[in-house]
């Protein structure tokens, strides 16, 4: 399953309802990423994303999701977030689809041998999901 890959911005950002717009216009905006291991690979998709478009990142860490939305909310920068998560369905912020960001696939994978009851009902709505 894909999922598009969007640029969460303040809704009071210069760029916010702008059409064609491309990563270039967002080189002197910082980009709040969390501090996480696991979005390891959020900082490298940024990062050679704005080498490519000819710029060197300003990149911030928030050490948690909250303050990561509360950052971009406070239009202390912009974060990339997939169509689904929480930061780009805020009422605070705007999204814009970037050619520089493709859509990603989305793979959820578990383990059958977890014991937790609710493992299984989480997967049958995972797969719900996916079909619609």
């Amino acid at each position: 399953m894909k999922q598009d890959t969007l640029l969460v911005m303040p809704k009071s950002h210069p760029c916010a309802g702008r059409e064609g717009l491309t990563l270039a216009d967002f080189r002197n905006d910082p980009f709040i990423l969390p501090t996480d291991s696991e979005t390891l690979y959020s900082d490298r998709m940024v990062r050679s994303a704005c080498i490519a478009a000819g710029f060197e990142p300003k990149i911030l860490h928030a050490p948690n999701l909250d303050t990561q939305i509360f950052w971009v909310e406070l239009n202390k920068g912009l974060a990339i977030a997939n169509s689904d998560h929480i930061m780009a369905n805020g009422h605070a912020v705007t999204c814009c689809r970037l050619k520089e960001f493709p859509p990603e696939d989305f793979v959820l994978v578990w383990n059958e041998g977890n014991g937790n009851p609710l493992a299984r009902v989480f997967l049958e709505e995972c797969v719900k999901l996916s079909v619609n």
